[in-house]
């Protein structure tokens, strides 16, 4: 094997030069949705945890334990779902507004 000693040519110039480069903007945006999108299953987790744990204690309080963990859990599923859509939408009108800028923003520079 030889090495390529002689100076890179005005092509290997060009070519490194073009290598596309991911802002930091880009790389923080993509970061903060993988957070927002992790949050959504985590509180609909959480949700149907905690609405399935405080029905059987109010069942319990009430005496019939099974019913209130029953619509403990029933309450808790609900609630988490309307929480992930509402975060669902409001991560999809993010990702709208950030798609319009781009849009702007290129036409603006052409």
């Amino acid at each position: 094997m030889t090495m390529d000693t002689r100076p890179p040519g005005r092509n290997q110039e060009l070519a490194v030069r073009e290598k596309p480069h991911h802002s930091i903007v880009a790389r923080q945006s993509a970061l903060a949705s993988v957070g927002d999108l992790s949050a959504i299953g985590l509180t609909l987790v959480l949700a149907i945890v905690i609405g399935t744990f405080a029905g059987k204690w109010l069942g319990g309080k009430f005496g019939n334990q099974q019913l209130g963990l029953i619509i403990g859990f029933l309450f808790g599923t609900a609630a988490g779902f309307i929480q992930m859509y509402k975060s669902i939408s409001r991560w999809n009108q993010n990702v709208e507004r950030r798609k319009e800028f781009e849009q702007k923003d290129r036409i603006n520079s052409d």
